[in-house]
């Protein structure tokens, strides 16, 4: 009979304990979706590198592949799948666009181009543009090309409260989110949208 007790207590116990790490782990997830909106409302954040670059920064927004295939972030399962990589096999997503704005001026000389016509012809060099192009009959032809050295560095970053609110560097109550920092070594690039999605396994 006491061997009976001590057993049903056991299993209480078993009981009580695996709900509350239920409880636990169903508000872990829900405050982490939440955080992941408030995040990805903030945007992107601006800042200058030393050599005065401007860099982009953005705190991760984490989803377990069970919520990614639900269809919460639909978009980064649309690019895996164009890219043949299983969303199992991923650890993180980031994706970037970038915008190039350079006011040129150039010059333009009379020059024969294919042997026999005659065109304005103007061209533009620097580190990271190159231009040619060509006037004909008032149809101009440009061929451009552009280079640029990208870097990407994923770090933990800030800390943020529950409700998104962004704490100052001692604060060691929360931990660090990981942050991706990127920037462009042509001044004339700049991040218009950054996504980075850390996969929580």
């Amino acid at each position: 009979m006491k061997a009976l007790k001590v057993l049903a207590i056991l299993f209480l116990l078993y009981v009580a304990g695996q709900s509350i790490y239920l409880y636990l782990n169903e508000r872990a997830d829900r405050q982490r979706l939440e955080q992941n909106v408030i995040l990805a409302k903030r945007g992107i954040e601006y800042y200058q590198t030393k050599d005065n670059k401007q860099v982009a920064k953005i705190t991760a927004q984490e989803f377990t592949i069970s919520e990614i295939k639900s269809g919460i972030a639909a978009d980064v399962i649309k690019e895996l799948k164009n890219m043949k990589i299983d969303v199992k096999s991923v650890g993180g997503f980031t994706q970037n666009i970038i915008t190039n704005e350079k006011y040129i001026v150039t010059h333009t000389r009379d020059s024969i181009i294919n042997d026999t016509v005659t065109a304005k012809v103007f061209s533009y060099n620097d580190a990271y543009y190159s231009i040619y192009g060509y006037e004909i009959d008032c149809i101009q032809h440009v061929n451009l090309s552009h280079i640029d050295s990208i870097t990407q560095v994923f770090y933990k970053g800030d800390r943020y409260t529950k409700k998104g609110k962004k704490m100052p560097k001692w604060w060691f109550f929360t931990p660090k989110k990981l942050t991706q920092a990127i920037y462009c070594k042509d001044t004339t690039s700049k991040i218009i949208y950054s996504k980075y999605v850390n996969i929580v396994k």
